[in-house]
């Protein structure tokens, strides 16, 4: 399975907690908000593919690869990537957009 399956899979865990959010922000009238917090859902879910090595889909590292590492963690090594994941909401045409960034 794609690692983009599992990622849905992982934000269809938590719908509730987006249509919480959603709810709060038709209240408010504040839609930034509600993409602020997609953004942070999004965050901890690539956070969580890491924390579990792809939802345990990663091939682990070959032999060699883990003796020049010492550990045997798939795209683990100085953690520029996993640090690099961020999100920022912008606006365009008075519509709130939450956007998942890899800065490498």
């Amino acid at each position: 399975m794609p690692l983009q399956t599992h990622f849905e899979e992982e934000l269809s865990k938590r719908k509730a907690e987006i249509k919480t959010a959603f709810e709060k922000a038709l209240k408010s009238g504040n839609l930034t908000k509600f993409a602020q917090k997609i953004g942070f859902i999004g965050e901890r879910v690539i956070q969580q593919a890491f924390k579990t090595k792809g939802w345990g889909k990663w091939r682990p590292n070959a032999p060699l690869t883990q003796a020049l590492k010492g550990s045997n963690s798939p795209l683990i090594d100085t953690a520029q990537m996993r640090k690099s994941i961020t999100s920022r909401v912008s606006k365009k045409s008075n519509k709130a957009i939450a956007d998942i960034t890899v800065k490498l």
